[in-house]
């Protein structure tokens, strides 16, 4: 077993800068409002395109995870993130910006089953829920610190100059965590039981309720900025 701390710092870095990466794009809406000239539906299919990239990602993702290793998963999810939040601000068109953010939707798919199965293959079970809770602060750091580094940069040099550091600083922490990981990064040997999954009716229940807690909360995540600036209320335009 990886030591408890060693671990759990590195999984929740890694969330941190993933979430930078992906909630970027929620901190920048009116940015890209703006830069693509575009309305509140366009900005809404932005979002959308995100999210679907997310959801539909999840399943493929966590078989990969098993059949790789979270290792893996984990730094190509990263350096995947990193990447098209870096080609999204330099996307020559509309149609290409919604399938780059689609993509990236599809890389943050890797940050759920990868962190759980490192934590889940390393950690003691009588901690396994508390280091679970530790690195779900990860999600939320990580939103916040996109938040004031794209809003903090508005108007110097380029637009998009607070995108590029949270860009850096998600190839830094992939490139950290590829080297420095400490977990044991366990492979499968057999494939998993869809038809037994799906047979499993307390787990389609939480399928569910997931549904809807998730499309409330990135909607209103989604929304809220872009409502918030169009009132007056934010420091940019």
């Amino acid at each position: 077993m990886a030591g408890f701390w060693r671990l759990v710092t590195q999984i929740t870095g890694w969330h941190i800068a993933a979430s930078m990466c992906f909630y970027a794009i929620y901190a920048g809406t009116p940015l890209f409002r703006d830069a693509f000239d575009l309305t509140g539906v366009t900005v809404g299919w932005l979002i959308a395109s995100m999210t679907l990239g997310y959801a539909v990602f999840q399943i493929p993702v966590g078989y990969l995870t098993d059949r790789f290793g979270e290792h893996l998963l984990l730094t190509v999810g990263l350096l995947g993130l990193s990447t098209f939040l870096l080609i999204s601000i330099i996307s020559p068109s509309y149609p290409i910006l919604l399938l780059v953010l689609f993509f990236l939707g599809s890389m943050y798919g890797t940050a759920v089953p990868g962190t759980n199965k490192a934590i889940f293959d390393n950690i003691a079970e009588g901690r396994q829920h508390s280091a679970i809770g530790i690195k779900s602060i990860g999600s939320p750091i990580g939103s916040a610190m996109s938040a004031i580094i794209v809003t903090s940069f508005v108007g110097i040099v380029v637009w998009y100059l607070g995108f590029l550091i949270v860009i850096s600083i998600g190839f830094i922490t992939a490139g950290l965590f590829y080297l420095t990981y400490s977990g044991a990064s366990r492979a499968a040997a057999t494939p998993p039981d869809f038809r037994g999954l799906l047979a499993n009716i307390p787990l389609l229940v939480l399928f569910l309720a997931g549904i809807c807690i998730g499309s409330a909360y990135y909607t209103s995540v989604g929304f809220t900025v872009l409502y918030v600036n169009e009132s007056g209320l934010l420091f940019f335009t």
